[in-house]
């Protein structure tokens, strides 16, 4: 039945961000916001879609790891929305957003599922 389902399951209506190291990240000017406190942690994930950014990644806060999400309006060059995704976690979480056609899904606290449609 697996088999099946997945030979019919569309993933090019599906899009993950990518993962760029912060010395090739053209987002270090947005991140560079929140860094001032803490240390990042990890690559900065990055998805693009239309006129919009969207960035994922950790701070080094106490010993544990803070996960931020923003999404930054590229012809505004302004961050529009941010979101803590998860707190006081001690490993990088992955895909802790993508996108399914034009939404927009962001996982919260490995229990919370937020949805905006975009565009």
């Amino acid at each position: 039945m697996h088999s099946n389902y997945s030979s019919v399951f569309n993933y090019e209506l599906y899009s993950y961000p990518e993962s760029y190291s912060t010395e090739q990240c053209f987002l270090d000017e947005y991140v560079s916001k929140y860094t001032k406190q803490y240390p990042l942690k990890y690559n900065v994930d990055y998805l693009e879609y239309e006129n919009f950014y969207f960035s994922n990644f950790h701070l080094l806060k106490r010993g544990k790891l803070l996960n931020y999400f923003i999404a930054i309006d590229n012809t505004k060059n302004k961050i529009i929305k941010e979101v803590i995704l998860n707190t006081d976690i001690n490993a990088y979480v992955p895909e802790s957003f993508f996108m399914y056609k034009n939404f927009l899904i962001l996982l919260v606290q490995k229990k919370d599922l937020l949805i905006y449609k975009v565009g």
